[in-house]
């Protein structure tokens, strides 16, 4: 298999599960590589998706091969086509060589999701962070305000929200994958399974967000039972946000996230530390010259062994707004 190039009979059986250990993270670099692999995958899941929707009303395509989907290129007839088998074994295709996609085990998504933390080790725009939500005291956890997950913005699942440019939404994510792993640290489920939610919603408007839509459905399905999973596959999330989205913009809105929370848990300690380490950006330039004087009014504010916590709240929810679309 060319690792510029999959197939769609490779990617059938990637999304069965039926490749080995080598073949399946060829795939996961190739779709991380390549983006006409990557719109054949996320068309290859649509369809699935479709099909499962289908039987959820009722009107199962199993069960007539006049239903059958096909995937192959637009406006071609010919070439190799990914089909949905009818109940009989007709695939409802005269393609003899069609590789086949059979309706998938509801495991499928959640394991794709684990499979594609894989391509942090073929891409350099991962750096794992110095300092994350674990870094936070006990006590200031405890001590977070009942408002302490509520940002400028407001994201209610369904409510199709206006469309955030890539720079935007990259660093609102980052600010809210950190509220996220505070969620999940704290033990709060509800809070944790919202804001997995409100991710989900935001990853589906990334031009290549489908794996990330995944990964946080995954985490919002799983926060309200087994918290610990739950940060597990948050973590796994967490590291591909980098690799498919603005990566100075994700590590800038995590940074200024855990600012902000710190602030509001007045860790003092942490606040010295973050201060400290500061944050290093690839292209500063991109910012706007109001951003650029709200990232100068955190730093400022962290200046000094003992940062006053209401003065870096006020200087992070202002880059938090002013950034955040």
């Amino acid at each position: 298999m060319d690792t510029n190039d999959l197939d769609l009979e490779t990617i059938a059986a990637f999304l069965d599960g039926a490749l080995d250990d080598r073949e399946r993270e060829r795939v996961i670099r190739t779709l991380g590589e390549s983006p006409d692999a990557y719109d054949l995958f996320v068309e290859a899941l649509g369809h699935r998706q479709a099909l499962e929707e289908a039987e959820a009303e009722g009107n199962s395509p199993a069960r007539h091969a006049d239903d059958a989907l096909e995937l192959g290129p637009s406006g071609e007839s010919d070439g190799p086509k990914l089909v949905v088998v009818s109940g009989d074994g007709d695939t409802g295709s005269s393609d003899a060589q069609a590789p086949v996609l059979t309706r998938l085990p509801t495991w499928v998504p959640v394991a794709i999701a684990a499979g594609l933390a894989l391509l942090v080790s073929y891409t350099v725009l991962r750096e794992a962070p110095v300092l994350d939500a674990g870094s936070l005291a006990p006590n200031a956890v405890a001590s977070l305000p009942e408002s302490w997950d509520v940002q400028a913005w407001t994201v209610v699942r369904g409510a199709g929200t206006s469309r955030l440019d890539e720079d935007d939404l990259a660093f609102r994510m980052g600010v809210r994958s950190i509220d996220l792993d505070v969620a999940l640290v704290s033990d709060r489920s509800e809070a944790a399974a919202y804001l997995a939610a409100e991710l989900e919603t935001l990853a589906g408007q990334a031009q290549r967000g489908q794996p990330l839509v995944l990964q946080y459905r995954a985490v919002a399905q799983a926060a309200r039972s087994d918290v610990v999973e739950a940060a597990r596959m948050a973590s796994d999330a967490q590291g591909q946000l980098t690799t498919f989205l603005t990566p100075d913009r994700v590590r800038l809105g995590r940074w200024v996230g855990l600012v902000r929370i710190a602030a509001l848990g007045n860790d003092t300690d942490l606040l010295a530390r973050l201060g400290d380490a500061g944050l290093e950006l690839e292209d500063a330039s991109t910012l706007s010259p109001g951003a650029s004087e709200a990232l100068d009014a955190v730093t400022h504010a962290l200046e000094g062994p003992a940062p006053a916590a209401s003065d870096v709240v006020a200087a992070s929810e202002s880059l938090i707004e002013a950034l955040g679309g």
